[in-house]
């Protein structure tokens, strides 16, 4: 059973009307048909949905901003390195992930936070109401690149237990001003993404740290994806790298990144995960190596 709030279906269908789908007002209240007169709402209560229905409505409406999202331009995909090194471990991951895109025709671009100004999230929650945060720094800029790419690489080593400071700016700043707050009828607050119709991959990079410690930074890192209304398809875990260059010297980790790439393409063009799925990383980490 899909679980869906009323405001969510009414805001789906909606948004669905306006981009030209065929939409008719019901006798309840339901936007059921395209229609120039204004909603007109029962007092009474809504009668739960039918879930298979509005399964395929938003499997519809999703279809139909990842349409907009590819553009003229091609379908694009964005990786963000949240490392302050350039060319070391994580950069080379999160490079081979877009290589790994490429290769199936998507557009992909690279960006370095640690060549940023990206200040912390004040939670001053300005960006309540509109999803636009009032500070003056980069970060609007890199949300519009985000926003505008169909396909997510966040990508970032482990500082004692999580991600690095770079990188959590970026995610708080995401959190705060991507993520919507609205009240159930019961008074409940309840969160609710402002972005739906992208995919992502994840790239979780430690030296000798246990693997259940780098999958903290997994999902962290999934979170981000998810409040950008992307689904994580892939993630590549890659531990024993401490040095510029040690990567380089494990193979089986650049392909397996290029493999996650590949797994990316698939799923945006198909739609849904890849093959492989989420949850694998290297081929020694369970092992140590």
């Amino acid at each position: 059973m899909v679980n869906f709030l009323v405001e969510d279906v009414d805001r789906a269908f909606r948004e669905l009307a306006a981009r030209g789908g065929a939409v008719h007002q019901g006798a309840r209240g339901y936007p059921m048909g395209r229609t120039d007169r204004p909603v007109r709402r029962s007092r009474r209560e809504h009668p739960p949905a039918h879930p298979d229905r509005l399964a395929k409505v938003l499997l519809r409406l999703r279809r139909v901003k990842t349409a907009e999202l590819k553009g003229e331009g091609g379908v694009k995909a964005i990786g963000i390195v949240g490392s302050p090194r350039r060319g070391g471990s994580t950069d080379v991951l999160v490079e081979q992930v877009l290589a790994g895109a490429r290769a199936h025709g998507l557009e992909a671009e690279k960006v370095y936070l640690g060549e940023l100004d990206i200040r912390p999230c004040r939670a001053c929650y300005s960006c309540a109401a509109t999803g636009r945060c009032v500070i003056e720094d980069d970060f609007p800029w890199l949300l519009e690149k985000v926003l505008g790419s169909v396909g997510i690489v966040l990508g970032s080593p482990m500082y004692v237990g999580t991600v690095t400071a770079l990188m959590k700016a970026f995610i708080d700043r995401v959190d705060c001003s991507q993520v919507e707050m609205v009240r159930a009828p019961t008074g409940e607050a309840r969160f609710r993404r402002r972005h739906r119709g992208r995919w992502g991959v994840v790239v979780a990079v430690c030296d000798l740290s246990p693997l259940a410690e780098l999958r903290h930074c997994v999902r962290v890192l999934g979170a981000c994806l998810r409040d950008l209304g992307a689904e994580p398809v892939d993630e590549v875990l890659a531990r024993r790298l401490a040095d510029v260059g040690d990567v380089e010297r494990r193979p089986e980790l650049i392909e397996r990144a290029f493999r996650a790439g590949e797994e990316l393409a698939r799923a945006i063009k198909g739609g849904e995960a890849g093959e492989r799925g989420r949850g694998a990383e290297d081929p020694g980490a369970d092992r140590g190596l």
